[in-house]
């Protein structure tokens, strides 16, 4: 990830930073970090499932995220907020 985004990592997204992610890893948030890794919607995702595959070595304890990505839970959750408003 650094190699790709050098020291902005803790800049905003629209400068070129990572925020969610360089949160987690300050944190030690490993398994957010993986999950971020997973869904990171920067149009590089064959590295970043590198990344998370590393990742995983590094950390055995940590959970695979499951199939379903972020961007899909929120949709699910706007379609059924609407369907609920909509009666």
């Amino acid at each position: 990830m650094a190699t790709q985004y050098g020291p902005n990592l803790h800049l905003p997204s629209k400068e070129g930073g990572t925020p969610r992610f360089w949160e987690f890893v300050t944190r030690g948030e490993w398994q957010k970090a993986l999950e971020e890794f997973r869904d990171f919607g920067d149009g590089f995702q064959p590295r970043r499932d590198k990344e998370a595959n590393k990742l995983l070595e590094a950390f055995p304890y940590l959970k695979a995220p499951g199939k379903r990505s972020k961007r899909q839970e929120t949709m699910s959750v706007a379609i059924m907020a609407d369907s609920t408003i909509r009666g």
